[in-house]
């Protein structure tokens, strides 16, 4: 083995074409053997700082955790549900009245189904197609 590179060193036209490629797997291999150890070594470098410097989650006890009663949670009175009923028609009504006066009124409405969606996550979603626009 030692010869082989060795000559290759030397005078690569002198060697036959068999020695060539033999050389050449060697070469090929022992290059691919230093570049899978550095690689090795990068990464447990990499898992030693990630380890050493990220915070570790604190453990929570179950005494320090308190569980609601039933009696605690407050509940939504009908009054409240009839209002947030009237909101959602009042916005679909006003989305109408914007369409219809932009002059187009070939529109059918065919259900208004709810998306279960919250408030808040519908906020998100129109904030994010606007910023597209």
């Amino acid at each position: 083995m030692n010869e082989l590179i060795t000559q290759m060193a030397s005078d690569v036209s002198s060697m036959s074409m068999a020695e060539k490629m033999l050389g050449g797997l060697v070469v090929t291999l022992f290059s691919m053997m230093i570049v899978f150890v550095v690689l090795m070594i990068i990464m447990y470098a990499i898992k030693l700082m990630t380890s050493s410097l990220s915070e570790k989650p604190k453990k929570i006890k179950e005494d320090d955790v308190k569980v609601a009663k039933s009696e605690e949670i407050p509940q939504i009175s009908e009054s409240c549900k009839a209002k947030n009923d009237n909101e959602e028609i009042a916005a679909v009504m006003a989305a109408i009245a914007t369409y219809y006066a932009s002059g187009d009124t070939n529109i059918v409405i065919r259900s208004i189904a709810r998306n279960g969606m919250s408030s808040w996550a519908n906020a998100g979603m129109l904030e994010q197609l606007n910023s597209r626009l």
